[in-house]
């Protein structure tokens, strides 16, 4: 299930974890996580660092095509990334492309998105220069916002490229169909061109989105649903449940606050006081007590940025997933 609609496909336009979680299923990047979360090659099948740790060369397999049988090309990858590094791109994840040559000036206006890093010599070679050695580049890869998209269907399509499936191409496991951004139900069939096709043992994944927490636990009893995100009082009475297990996301939890001129927020010294004032060991413990942890410490957590604050928990077995975010 999905706590919400899918408003696009494309990862310039927005990011949200129904549309990320679909497009795990259905698209291939440059690596993928194994079993054990490990980056390992998808549509790359090698890359060479250079010396001074700030040019990734990529070798794209020839195998690799989008489920309308188009070849993927390291041109799609270029297209992707310069959607998502503008200045129009609207997902918030601008921030992610951090690094890659000139993505930060690209970002804020000061520079064309064709001098962002990276660039197709020839239809299988990718190569992005960063601005300085980043160790956790190839972790990166596995994330949605450097995922490819069909270079040909956004030329044709604009504006409506990923706002249904039939203006959409996918080059992972499945494709979706039946599906607009205003749907709250849709389909993944096996996609016939994904390369390792024949690894792929499951034919179809129905979605559903179901908002309500406790209504999602009910269907989940009812065995209507094979996994449900639970939240709140739900999940917390829950705890003890044996179908109940926790995978813990990194992200940012916040609170926006009215900071209007004559807002009593405004006031600086008020906002500093407030935040001193949350129990950081408490407000997950006693108040969301659904399993969300207090991080202890501010770290990187491989494949994203830098991040502080509650840790996300979300989980799913045949029954149920909690999640706190």
């Amino acid at each position: 299930m999905e706590t919400d609609v899918v408003s696009s496909l494309d990862t310039s336009v927005t990011a949200s974890l129904p549309q990320w979680d679909t497009l795990v299923q259905t698209m291939a990047s440059l690596y993928r996580s194994d079993k054990n979360d490990q980056p390992v090659p998808a549509v790359a099948t090698s890359y060479h660092k250079s010396s001074d740790g700030k040019t990734y060369t990529f070798n794209l397999r020839h195998n690799a095509k989008w489920s309308n049988g188009d070849t993927v090309t390291a041109k799609d990858f270029v297209t992707a990334w310069r959607k998502g590094v503008s200045p129009k791109a609207m997902s918030g994840y601008n921030y992610i492309f951090s690094n890659i040559k000139n993505a930060d000036q690209i970002s804020q206006g000061k520079k064309a998105v064709s001098s962002l890093g990276v660039k197709a010599v020839g239809k299988y070679k990718l190569v992005v220069q960063l601005e300085n050695p980043d160790p956790t580049f190839i972790d990166k890869m596995v994330i949605p916002a450097f995922y490819p998209q069909n270079t040909r269907l956004v030329k044709k399509y604009g504006a409506k490229y990923g706002t249904a499936a039939k203006y959409t191409a996918f080059d992972g496991a499945f494709k979706v169909t039946k599906w607009t951004n205003t749907s709250e139900k849709w389909t993944a069939v096996k996609n016939p061109y994904y390369y390792a096709k024949s690894a792929v043992k499951l034919q179809k994944l129905n979605y559903q989105v179901v908002k309500d927490s406790n209504t999602a636990h009910q269907l989940s009893q009812q065995g209507s649903l094979d996994d449900a995100v639970v939240s709140g009082t739900t999940a917390q009475g829950l705890q003890n449940n044996k179908n109940l297990y926790y995978l813990y996301r990194s992200g940012n939890n916040f609170v926006n606050l009215n900071m209007a001129k004559s807002a009593v927020l405004a006031n600086k010294q008020l906002r500093q006081a407030l935040y001193l004032a949350v129990n950081r060991t408490q407000l997950p413990k006693k108040v969301l007590a659904d399993g969300s942890l207090h991080l202890l410490s501010t770290k990187c957590s491989k494949g994203s940025s830098q991040w502080h604050g509650l840790r996300n928990s979300s989980a799913a077995k045949r029954n149920l997933q909690c999640c706190q975010g």
